[in-house]
């Protein structure tokens, strides 16, 4: 195996690992709601309620040098609870968690100022500003705002402008000089307490809808569309279809198949970075016992992944997509199985042929997921 043909291999499945999930506003499954303390027992959901994250609209994979949308500033309703909430598009890089090259430009809303009325402002924050707003301008509800960020060199100008005041800022960030920013997001968040890092309670907002919503300036494209949904108490706020440009933020709930598929796909990504390292590593000219453990552990998630999608009975226009990610699993289960017959010289094949499975059952996997309308289901540790 040639230096030169295993790092094309190595980053060939770094990207499709990438590709799953490791951006700012990925949430992670968690059977449990992180919010559990904001939830009363008259709010509760009836059916499953595993905790999405924080963050609430759709992701974009690819080479994002502009990104663009337009937006209303949403109201805190009177009554709402104490809390903040942001508005707001983004760019990031691939990059360890914390510490990815990221920009984001938006609006903030809130009552968590003490007493007197709500706040809302337009701001922007990066990395070096370890994601915290930087205040721009204050701004009013029911005021229409435009927000571009675009790749100039090693800078990305931020532009926002309040379309009903006028107001407005033109500035410029160093970020992630010679990277490729391969995520445009377009996102609301329940924006996390800086002194207790925990998410503050999401405040009763009137609805939020992105339009004019571009990246490169073009519409993205749905297969390119990852969906984030926010844990709310008593369901989640997830977007609904991109349509000309333009999609809405609703209240949605989970049923039983929904909560099983997001089960299957969590378990299934928690191990595949790991499991991934771990045979690489031996396609490299490793030891073998390692590796094989690691398949071995590959391999029971791929079977109860494949045992869970098999009892469950699907929408039928989810069907096709279900039974193919039943057999790219099935098929990897086989791959996972010949690992100890493969001989020194026949690990490259071994591996390249493992990096296009997996390359499958992660565009089948999004595939169904878009299908059923579904969020990414975990985040995976990042690969650079």
């Amino acid at each position: 195996m040639t230096r030169a043909r295993f790092a094309a291999l190595v980053a060939t499945i770094a990207v499709t690992l990438a590709g799953c999930g490791a951006s700012h506003s990925a949430g992670r499954y968690s059977p449990a709601p992180a919010h559990a303390g904001k939830r009363a027992a008259d709010t509760a959901p009836a059916g499953p309620h595993p905790d999405l994250g924080q963050f609430a609209g759709y992701d974009w994979h690819g080479d994002a040098r502009s990104v663009h949308a337009v937006w209303t500033v949403p109201r805190l309703r009177p009554g709402s609870v104490t809390g903040e909430a942001a508005t707001w598009i983004g760019v990031e890089a691939p990059g360890s968690t914390g510490h990815a090259p990221f920009v984001q430009v938006g609006v903030n809303e809130g009552n968590t100022a003490g007493p007197g009325p709500p706040f809302y402002y337009a701001f922007y924050s990066t990395t070096k500003l370890h994601f915290h707003p930087a205040h721009l301008f204050d701004v009013l509800p029911g005021d229409e705002i435009s927000a571009t960020l675009r790749r100039s060199g090693a800078r990305w100008q931020i532009v926002i402008l309040d379309r009903t005041s006028s107001r407005h800022r033109r500035l410029s960030a160093v970020q992630g000089a010679g990277r490729m920013f391969n995520e445009a997001q377009y996102t609301q968040e329940d924006v996390t307490n800086a002194r207790t890092r925990q998410p503050l309670p999401y405040p009763s907002l009137s609805p939020v809808r992105f339009a004019e919503v571009s990246v490169d300036g073009q519409p993205p494209r749905a297969s390119r569309l990852d969906a984030s949904w926010l844990t709310e108490a008593d369901g989640y706020l997830a977007p609904g279809p991109l349509r000309d440009g333009a999609f809405r933020l609703s209240h949605r709930t989970i049923g039983i198949a929904d909560d099983r598929y997001l089960q299957a796909a969590a378990a299934q990504e928690s191990v595949t970075y790991g499991a991934m390292t771990s045979l690489l590593r031996w396609a490299s000219g490793g030891a073998t016992g390692p590796a094989v453990v690691a398949a071995r552990r590959f391999t029971g998630v791929l079977r109860k992944t494949i045992a869970e999608l098999g009892s469950t009975r699907w929408p039928a226009n989810a069907r096709a997509e279900i039974s193919a990610v039943r057999d790219d699993a099935h098929q990897l289960t086989g791959q996972m199985a010949a690992i100890r017959a493969v001989g020194p010289g026949e690990r490259l094949p071994w591996a390249q042929r493992l990096s296009q499975l997996v390359q499958a059952l992660d565009r089948d996997g999004r595939a169904a997921q878009r299908t059923l309308r579904l969020p990414a289901a975990a985040t995976l540790p990042p690969t650079g």
